[in-house]
């Protein structure tokens, strides 16, 4: 009979178990390794590591003043809901309008002596009395009131056919808005002429006839537009009579007069923000290349060392360049 061989116990129950783990022993806290506490600090072993440092107190804020809520525009300042400054004592029409004329001061107002003695009167020594007709008003008067109404923009056009002995200027004057421009409160333009020319300006203005143009035209601009019915001193003629030959023949007996020279150098100053001679001399060769300048002798033009040098009769001819070279 053959034996049948018993299988060993491994083979019965399966593979044998793994002989368990043993667990290493539980370090004690001495034994633990070195650790980091703190950034660039450890503690070493067998320390136990200090409690960490207080958190640093913060520095107070600075206090910061408010901010402000942003200033008002000036005239919103100065004006109020009519568009009228709150300073000023206005004087009204009937019809609710400013009387602009009843706002002109007195300083700036003269009899018309042309007016009294046309007709063989005595002229008055004051105002009192006198009609608008009988009257004259001074420039600083008009510019008064048209402060007063308050100016957006100022323009100056010069007429193509001027020339150096008659000057035509178109002004043009917007006011900002106020009450007076109607229900939708709008801007208010108006336009005007003036010219000057050897007939009918005085013997010295003669000289400055662009001048005199701007200024008779804006006299005219402003007392059109605010309703002012007495004639500018500006705007009569002062010529009295004398010839415009008469008046070109005193000009070589005034060269040797330095205000309109010094006039010369403050326009120069004001209207191209030059104030040395010599810092003119190329803008002065620049008008002379565009053909805005034409001097009686150029070669004179090389022995000018100052504004002095300049004759009397270059100096309007000088003024009407620069004012066809920059209008504004």
């Amino acid at each position: 009979m053959t034996k049948i061989p018993t299988p060993a116990p491994a083979e019965i129950n399966g593979p044998p178990s793994p002989p368990p783990t043993k667990k290493a022993p539980a370090k004690k806290l001495g034994q633990l390794k070195s650790k980091a506490v703190s950034k660039g600090s450890f503690v070493p072993t067998g320390t136990v590591p200090p409690p960490p440092p207080p958190p640093k107190k913060k520095a107070p804020a600075k206090k910061t003043a408010a901010k402000r809520a942003p200033a008002k525009k000036k005239f919103e300042q100065l004006r109020d809901e009519r568009g009228l400054l709150k300073n000023v004592e206005y004087v009204f029409r009937k019809d609710g309008m400013v009387d602009w004329r009843a706002m002109i001061p007195q300083e700036f107002l003269y009899p018309n002596r042309e007016w009294f003695e046309a007709r063989h009167q005595d002229v008055p020594s004051s105002i009192e009395g006198l009609e608008d007709h009988q009257l004259l008003v001074k420039l600083g008067g008009i510019k008064y009131v048209a402060r007063l109404r308050g100016i957006d923009y100022v323009d100056y056009e010069f007429a193509p056919h001027s020339t150096v002995e008659h000057v035509a200027v178109k002004c043009m004057v917007t006011f900002i808005n106020n009450y007076e421009g109607g229900e939708k409160w709008n801007s208010l333009t108006f336009a005007a002429l003036g010219n000057a020319s050897l007939a009918n300006t005085s013997d010295f203005v003669s000289k400055f006839l662009e001048a005199i143009a701007e200024n008779r035209a804006f006299v005219r601009c402003v007392r059109n537009a605010l309703n002012i019915n007495i004639v500018g001193d500006d705007e009569i003629d002062k010529n009295r009579g004398a010839s415009p030959t008469k008046a070109v023949e005193k000009d070589d007996e005034e060269e040797d007069n330095p205000l309109p020279k010094k006039v010369l150098k403050k326009v120069v100053e004001n209207k191209l923000g030059v104030t040395e001679f010599s810092d003119f001399i190329p803008i002065l060769r620049e008008m002379y290349a565009d053909g805005l300048y034409k001097p009686s002798d150029p070669k004179k033009v090389k022995e000018w060392a100052d504004f002095s040098d300049i004759p009397v009769s270059e100096v309007k001819k000088i003024i009407s360049a620069m004012h066809k070279k920059n209008p504004s």
